[in-house]
């Protein structure tokens, strides 16, 4: 993979500049368009445990590289991975089928559910072989039980009501994400509607799966990662953990580590999607930031909105968010900001953080998802 620190440092406002035609690139974006988001997510049967031998391409040792990784960058690698969902909320496909269960927009919900995915995730970065499958089975089963509900629950839109401080949040990441050159809008229009062809399509997996991988590979240094040693093995990790989930290897992202491919998603679909959020993904927005609050205090849905215009994005003057924002919004993004600039370059800190972070995760664990007694 080309070297990763000189992609960090690359401004996206000017990304159109950044991505090469690249003829093998494109062919597979386009594939993944035209193709991927017409066949279904998971084709495998869902009592199917794959084994380690149906995956001939499969590299123990790049896999340990992979979970040694996220053992250095634990809390760096989670925070990714929590920005991952903020924007990834925009893509009305994935929205509309999380909004339809019920688990996924309302604040009494939020927090389990989302502390229930981080839980999946540390459990494959972090467990064995047979216990990865068992996990990701249940996964499967829910994408399933979800899929079900899609055809038979409407998007619940009583829920979806803003009120006129949100209201102004919205237009003010909105009128920011603008200031990107990039297209407006995702096209073609059928991959980002609330009504897809196919709920949980190939094309909606990859975009789950370079939500996961592909921030970290393309702004490593954002998220406080400032040495990528490792990162080939993070990017066969997920290689295998994709394909367990049901994305076919044509599509994989992790397996063909195309950097100007993840380049393509976020210029062509991850920004134009944020230009065309809505009330659907403010709700979103508003819902999983509370979630979280409960055992990451410093933290709030405008710092993170923020630290995703300045920090990833790369809009540095003349935001319209940072006029609504309180000291406490300011607080906590500065914050974030210099742990994930400055602090975390050093081991002994990087060390705190990690430890830190799982502590709440465990905490939380035990207060709001250990079985109740009586």
């Amino acid at each position: 993979m080309e070297d990763l620190q000189s992609v960090d440092q690359l401004n996206v406002i000017n990304i159109s500049e950044t991505i090469e035609r690249n003829t093998e690139s494109d062919l597979r974006y386009t594939k993944l368009i035209d193709l991927g988001s017409k066949l279904v997510g998971d084709n495998q049967d869902i009592n199917y445990q794959m084994k380690e031998r149906d995956i001939p391409w499969l590299n123990p040792k790049l896999i340990q590289e992979g979970k040694d990784f996220v053992q250095r960058h634990w809390f760096a690698v989670f925070l990714a991975h929590f920005l991952s969902l903020i924007i990834g909320a925009a893509l009305k496909p994935g929205l509309s089928v999380m909004i339809r269960t019920g688990l996924s927009h309302k604040r009494e919900n939020s927090l389990k559910r989302y502390l229930s995915t981080t839980l999946h995730v540390q459990t494959w970065y972090e467990s064995n072989y047979n216990e990865v499958i068992k996990d990701i089975q249940k996964v499967r089963r829910l994408h399933t039980k979800a899929v079900n509900t899609f055809y038979t629950v409407p998007i619940p839109t009583s829920d979806i009501q803003l009120d006129d401080y949100q209201k102004k949040v919205l237009e003010a990441v909105k009128n920011d994400v603008k200031k990107v050159q990039c297209p407006e809008h995702v096209e073609p229009h059928e991959i980002n509607t609330y009504e897809p062809q196919v709920p949980i399509s190939q094309l909606g997996m990859v975009m789950t799966q370079f939500s996961f991988m592909g921030f970290i590979v393309l702004f490593p240094k954002a998220f406080g990662i400032h040495d990528t040693h490792g990162i080939d093995g993070f990017c066969h990790l997920w290689a295998v953990l994709g394909k367990y989930i049901g994305i076919e290897d044509e599509f994989n992202l992790g397996l063909h580590q195309d950097i100007q491919l993840l380049w393509k998603l976020f210029y062509k679909i991850s920004i134009p999607g944020l230009k065309e959020s809505d009330e659907a993904t403010m709700v979103f927005w508003d819902a999983i930031t509370y979630g979280v609050q409960q055992y990451r205090p410093l933290l709030s849905m405008n710092s993170l909105l923020l630290f995703m215009i300045q920090d990833i994005i790369g809009i540095k003057k003349g935001n319209n968010l940072i006029k609504l924002m309180s000291w406490y919004d300011m607080i906590c993004y500065q914050l974030l900001h210099l742990m994930v600039t400055q602090f975390l370059q050093w081991s002994l800190i990087r060390w705190i953080a990690n430890t830190d972070a799982r502590r709440a995760i465990a905490a939380a664990k035990k207060k709001y998802l250990a079985p109740k007694t009586t």
